[in-house]
């Protein structure tokens, strides 16, 4: 097994960029430790150098196909405003740089996909969405139990635009690019 390492990454991806074509999707979810930098940019904690968000775009910006790229961890909004466009679903345990407490999204996420109960349609599968407003609706409740103001507030984008928005709301939320 490799360690998570900047270089690593960097040559998995680049593999993959040679072996996929346009009908492949690609899968990547972050599980671990984020930091904002600035407000407008955010890493992802690897052994070593970190990555930014803008630096995983450009690794992603040749991948043919669909991606499917999930940041479960504290300041990941960057990653929904810097990854999202035409055949890409981004989700973000964050809606803001500025959250960067470690947050409970992840757990729930990887829960949805083996609880029925998240599984809306009753089709026998959990869908990216069903798993996403599971783990929404899970961290609401967690705060709630807990007496706190929510510190994260997970968000997707499927549309391209790098807006995002929350399970159960139809459309953008009101944050912007800017």
């Amino acid at each position: 097994m490799q360690k998570a390492t900047r270089a690593n990454v960097q040559r998995v991806l680049a593999d993959l960029r040679r072996r996929l074509t346009k009908d492949d999707q690609l899968l990547v979810m972050l599980i671990g430790h984020g930091t904002s930098m600035d407000g407008e940019d955010a890493k992802f904690n690897l052994v070593g150098p970190d990555l930014s968000a803008s630096e995983w775009a450009e690794l992603f910006k040749p991948i043919p196909g669909r991606l499917v790229f999930v940041d479960t961890t504290g300041a990941s909004f960057p990653f929904l405003q810097k990854i999202a466009g035409r055949s890409r679903i981004v989700l973000t345990a964050t809606d803001s740089a500025a959250q960067q407490f470690e947050t409970v999204f992840p757990e729930y996420f990887v829960k949805a996909f083996g609880d029925a109960a998240a599984d809306l349609d009753k089709n026998g599968r959990v869908s990216l969405w069903e798993a996403f407003t599971y783990a929404s609706a899970s961290v609401r409740q967690w705060f709630e139990q807990k007496g706190q103001l929510p510190t994260e507030r997970p968000l997707l984008d499927d549309t391209g635009a790098g807006i995002g928005r929350e399970a159960g709301i139809r459309g953008p939320t009101e944050k912007s690019r800017a």
